[in-house]
């Protein structure tokens, strides 16, 4: 069952924040993709097919510029934040900045089991 993110503040104990998922051809409980919309276009109907409680967070990284992964040492670095299951080519470079592509950034989400 997917669900709204809650409004009050759950216990740690009554979250599991790393759900195993059978269908693990799909997605995993974490990762990268394209949109919010794209992410439940493809998998909307196997997330309220699942019987636990479940709700996504999605976060938006904008994409850096080269100079700027120089200037601080550093970027996002996709391959560290999950599997990509958007629409395009996966993420291949170190550093997303470096990627031809993903010019409006990319998006980690997340799926989060609320325990009964």
């Amino acid at each position: 069952m997917l669900t709204n993110r809650p409004q009050k503040h759950i216990p740690q104990h009554k979250i599991n924040p790393n759900p195993v998922f059978e269908y693990t051809d799909y997605f995993g409980s974490f990762g990268l993709c394209d949109s919010p919309e794209q992410f439940y276009g493809k998998f909307r109907a196997k997330l309220e097919a699942d019987p636990r409680t479940l709700y996504v967070t999605f976060t938006h990284i904008p994409k850096e510029t080269p100079e700027e992964v120089e200037e601080n040492k550093g970027g996002f670095r996709p391959h560290k934040w999950g599997e990509y299951v958007g629409e395009k080519n996966p993420p291949m470079e170190e550093y997303l900045a470096w990627e031809s592509g993903f010019e409006l950034g990319i998006w980690i989400y997340r799926v989060t089991e609320i325990l009964d």
